[in-house]
């Protein structure tokens, strides 16, 4: 805040502008805030006063009193005291003051002039059932509609086959090692590790790519193609953006409404991936592939010259290969660390990644309760009503003893 100060109070002169980033601290900015916050922030001044204000006649009225002086005419005329007034209608039947009060008292044997004494309250006449702890501290609780928000736990990390094989086999085929079995097969590969593919197959080179070829990716007319679809036309690759029916007219090129230009392909598949590539479309010899973090989900291996000859890689981020038994490796137990280095406390909301069984616990939020004695896992949809309006908030306060209205 600025170091200026009031002439004569010398209290600072506190600016919200100051608080501004160097870029927002504009003119426009520093009216604004001067006219709008800077009135809200300056420090006060207090002057105590003791008196009393109203009228200066009544049945209360002490010629020892000490008034204060007030240019209201409104508060000067009325005495601001304690009274129960009862009504019927619009028709007020009677009117007690504080003197009255009192008079009830001395009545029914009260000899204690001090007043503090007589109307103390040292307890609570009202006592719903509600939770007090939460009602007075609430703002050391959770909030949120769903509760705080989790983390994710993951057991402990499996094997990982970082290279292989690929031959050619019988057909349209490639034959991965080390299972030699299964012909095309689609295999996991994880975010940030690094494969290596030993490549044998004379004239079929083997290439990673985005989107598999079938070898018709040449533009026909008299074909129906749906929305996403890739084609060939020209020189360029091309992207439908809606269904297309066959015989409809539709053409491409850059005014199109039906199709959205990709890029060009010139002497290179535009479909080929090389992202963390080295060796894309090798014949004889090693590929590696070092998966980006920001792969797709799914990449595909192909023959550059037989398009039959092709399978799918599903790219996993490394959480999904762990594997961890949740009733075996934690509950029951005192204490907890998972591998990702999350430690169990009491409260913590969770979700488990990667393998886990049993199954009931592979999806929703888990609750941990009992760490330094017995943990368990209290599922959090169980604890969260499945919907809270203003009725259910009605009823619950009602039933709690609060005046809703």
């Amino acid at each position: 805040m600025s170091d200026n100060k009031f002439p004569k109070s010398q209290l600072p002169i506190r600016k919200t502008s100051d608080l501004l980033p160097t870029i927002f601290k504009t003119e426009t900015n520093s009216k604004f805030f001067g006219a709008v916050l800077d009135p809200l922030v300056q420090p006060g001044i207090l002057e105590k006063t003791t008196g009393y204000i109203g009228k200066r006649y009544g049945k209360t009225y002490n010629a020892s009193d000490v008034y204060l002086d007030n240019d209201n005419t409104l508060r000067s005329a009325y005495q601001l005291e304690t009274g129960v007034i009862t009504r019927t209608l619009d028709k007020i039947e009677s009117f007690s003051d504080y003197i009255d009060f009192k008079n009830q008292l001395r009545f029914f044997g009260n000899t204690i002039e001090n007043d503090s004494k007589v109307t103390a309250q040292d307890h609570y006449t009202w006592n719903p059932p509600i939770d007090w702890d939460k009602f007075i501290n609430y703002r050391e609780y959770y909030w949120e509609p769903l509760a705080p928000p989790s983390v994710n736990v993951a057991g402990n990390a499996s094997n990982i086959i970082s290279t292989y094989k690929v031959e050619l086999g019988f057909g349209a085929t490639y034959i991965f090692s080390p299972d030699g079995f299964t012909s095309n097969p689609s295999i996991t590969l994880y975010r940030g590790q690094k494969y290596i593919f030993k490549v044998n197959a004379p004239s079929e080179g083997f290439t990673i790519k985005t989107n598999f070829d079938t070898g018709s990716l040449q533009f026909n007319p008299s074909i129906s193609y749906s929305a996403g679809q890739v084609v060939s036309f020209g020189d360029s690759l091309w992207r439908a953006r809606v269904d297309i029916l066959s015989g409809d007219g539709s053409t491409i090129n850059d005014q199109s409404q039906d199709w959205e230009f990709v890029e060009k392909i010139g002497n290179k598949s535009a479909l080929d991936y090389n992202k963390g590539i080295t060796n894309n479309g090798i014949e004889t010899g090693n590929l590696t592939f070092e998966v980006p973090f920001d792969a797709p989900d799914v990449l595909f291996y192909q023959s550059s010259r037989t398009p039959d000859r092709f399978g799918r890689f599903i790219i996993s981020s490394i959480e999904d290969n762990t594997f961890i038994d949740v009733e075996k490796e934690i509950i029951g137990k005192e204490t907890y660390k998972s591998s990702n280095d999350i430690e169990f406390t009491n409260g913590l909301v969770i979700q488990f990644t990667g393998n886990v069984t049993p199954e009931k616990y592979v999806s929703d939020s888990w609750i941990v309760e009992g760490v330094g004695e017995s943990i368990s896992l209290i599922r959090l949809n169980d604890l969260i009503p499945p919907s809270i309006n203003s009725e259910s908030i009605e009823v619950l306060f009602d039933n709690a003893g609060f005046d809703t209205e």
